[in-house]
């Protein structure tokens, strides 16, 4: 997560850099009416205001990629010009972030699928918040054992683990409420396949196969 952000940051001063020169070419070889301009602006906007709000809703997003352009002049080319150029270059910055906020997305949604009478939240100020349903929050710490084992594992799961790893799970199920091990096994091969990971898992829970038969393999059957 450090890496991707590191590299975010880098790219991003690499764009900003880049920016004056784009919006010069600009100015110099397109040719495009103001209205059509306007209409790529308008497009740009909303994609980037997308972006930055799914960004947001798992605390990835610092700014407000459009504080600086609330109000413009949409009769003048040169001008939209520029603003196009801005909002091409902050959609560029903010799609380095799209496989770490579906990671984060896949994160909060695994948990929040198993987890009753709470839900886990990200923002960029207290990192991971667990509300209850009355409003208020509690820590990591404060959850049952059961809870902090599915928080701990996906984390290093999805975060911790090096891509094309082979991971060895010894009896996931210890500690997890019968319902959590329903559409577990599922939830493991969607991180697999995310971090290109690869599962041995020993259990002696045949639930968390369900669905699933032809991965298991049981020790019973050697002679």
């Amino acid at each position: 997560m450090r890496h991707q952000l590191s590299r975010y940051a880098a790219e991003s001063r690499q764009h900003e850099r880049n920016l004056p020169a784009q919006i010069v070419q600009a100015m110099q070889t397109d040719t495009e009416s103001a209205e059509a301009v306007a209409r790529d602006v308008d497009r740009l906007q909303g994609d980037v205001r997308d972006l930055a709000d799914s960004l947001a809703r798992v605390g990835l997003l610092y700014e407000d990629p459009e504080q600086q352009l609330a109000q413009y002049p949409r009769h003048k080319t040169e001008i939209l010009l520029a603003v196009r150029e801005v909002y091409r270059v902050a959609l560029e910055r903010l799609e380095q972030l799209t496989v770490l906020r579906t990671d984060l997305e896949f994160f909060a949604e695994f948990l929040n699928r198993r987890f009753s009478g709470k839900q886990v939240e990200l923002n960029k100020d207290s990192g991971l918040v667990i509300r209850l349903d009355n409003g208020d929050t509690i820590t990591p710490s404060q959850l049952s054992s059961g809870e902090q084992q599915l928080l701990a594992l996906s984390y290093e799961l999805l975060f911790g683990t090096a891509p094309n790893s082979v991971v060895l799970l010894d009896e996931p199920e210890l500690s997890l409420h019968v319902t959590w091990l329903k559409g577990l096994l599922t939830a493991f091969l969607e991180m697999a396949e995310k971090r290109r990971l690869q599962f041995i898992i020993a259990t002696h829970a045949p639930s968390v196969f369900l669905g699933h038969n032809e991965l298991e393999q049981s020790l019973d059957l050697a002679e």
